[in-house]
């Protein structure tokens, strides 16, 4: 879950809280969510991703997939 996004030494990081309760600060080229997508892109509302799911046949496929800001936060600063 995107909890927000922040700017350090000219950098956009995204806060993103794990499903224990942690709090990571990630960038792009970073990796996050269930399927170890590699981060593509950080917005204000969200983070795009690249997923490298089994494709059912023994081989890998791609896909892309996003982390949603927490409803309530957008546009506040953590």
């Amino acid at each position: 879950l995107m909890m927000g996004v922040i700017e350090r030494k000219q950098r956009t990081l995204a806060l993103i809280r794990s499903s224990d309760g942690t709090i990571h600060q990630v960038a792009v080229g970073n990796y996050a969510g269930q399927n170890y997508g590699r981060i593509n892109s950080i917005q204000e509302d969200r983070v795009d991703l690249t997923e490298i799911i089994p494709d059912g046949a023994g081989g890998w496929i791609e896909r892309p997939a996003s982390i949603a800001m927490r409803e309530g936060t957008q546009g506040n600063k953590p």
